[in-house]
């Protein structure tokens, strides 16, 4: 099966393209399967209060692949 993966540009937040994502999935006439992944703590948590660097947000996108 072919596959869509969509990493956000700022703010990384993948829940603001689920309209998006949703429609060129129906286009597709889901035969695709569509990934998204937002970035490393671009999410609101007050858990987490850390800030990723550049090397940390390319390994957690290669870790989703």
């Amino acid at each position: 099966m072919r596959k869509i993966i969509l990493i956000p540009g700022n703010p990384g937040l993948i829940k603001m393209y689920d309209s998006f994502l949703d429609i060129l999935h129906k286009l597709q006439n889901r035969e695709i399967e569509i990934l998204g992944v937002s970035h490393a703590n671009h999410f609101i948590s007050k858990k987490c209060n850390r800030v990723y660097n550049l090397e940390e947000q390319i390994h957690q996108k290669i870790k989703f692949m």
